[in-house]
């Protein structure tokens, strides 16, 4: 495969865009819902997943935003509530938890923390 490859549902509606290089994916990638919107965005550096990923939920609103490098989730990670307010809060390193990770209610106030290195889990702030 070389370029971008389009696919739809049975009804004619786009339902993921994705590029190719030599076979393999390299650039932006995206897949939509039936109701059009999108459901997911990312990039494709060979192969890997690389920059943002973000997901959403079927009414538009952002589901989930993470940070990749070289295939692995590398920075901040965000998850969301489908009214929009934040889930959780957190950052990677190498694909794991580093650092202080918060969950919130429903409402946006925090209701846990936890401090993490290199995947360990360490203690509650």
């Amino acid at each position: 495969k070389i370029g971008l490859w389009t696919y739809f549902f049975a009804n004619g509606i786009l339902s993921k865009k994705e590029n190719y290089l030599n076979g393999v994916l390299h650039g932006p990638y995206e897949e939509f819902y039936e109701n059009s919107k999108t459901k997911l965005k990312s990039t494709y550096r060979l192969g890997n997943l690389e920059g943002k990923y973000k997901e959403y939920y079927e009414n538009g609103v952002l589901k989930s935003e993470i940070s990749f490098a070289k295939g692995l989730e590398g920075g901040a990670s965000k998850t969301f509530y489908e009214s929009g307010k934040i889930e959780t809060s957190g950052h990677f390193v190498n694909a794991k938890k580093n650092g202080v990770w918060k969950y919130y209610n429903s409402q946006g106030k925090i209701e846990k923390e936890e401090s993490w290195l290199n995947g360990e889990f360490l203690s509650k702030p």
